[in-house]
């Protein structure tokens, strides 16, 4: 049995992001899971350079509509190739308080694994 420090929901939420060493380049993606500590990130550029992993980057990220997005900072902990593509974890490094409880309220709302 997996032992996680946060709940995941399955859920594809369009993603942007800058790479902290790229931030004038604006990258989007999708997630494929979500917690209130990261999530699993699948960019949608197909040519995507493999990120070291603990490369930091800046996340938006709209979980509702009419809701001001959230800016979350995070570091890439794994990389894993993916038919093409890349899914990348990510580990929220930097909330506030509000987007920390907006995320926890979100994921604990409907059906989660």
């Amino acid at each position: 049995m997996e032992k996680r420090e946060f709940l995941r929901k399955k859920e594809n939420l369009t993603v942007s992001f800058n790479w902290m060493d790229s931030p004038d380049t604006t990258e989007t993606g999708i997630s494929a899971d979500l917690s209130a500590g990261g999530l699993l990130l699948i960019p949608s550029a197909k040519d995507y350079r493999l990120s070291p992993a603990k490369q930091q980057l800046s996340i938006c990220l709209q979980l509702k509509k009419n809701e001001k997005p959230l800016n979350i900072q995070g570091v890439i902990t794994r990389c894993i190739p993916d038919a093409g593509n890349w899914q990348l974890g990510v580990k929220f490094i930097q909330t506030n308080l509000n987007s920390r409880k907006s995320l926890v309220d979100y994921v604990y709302s409907g059906k989660s694994f």
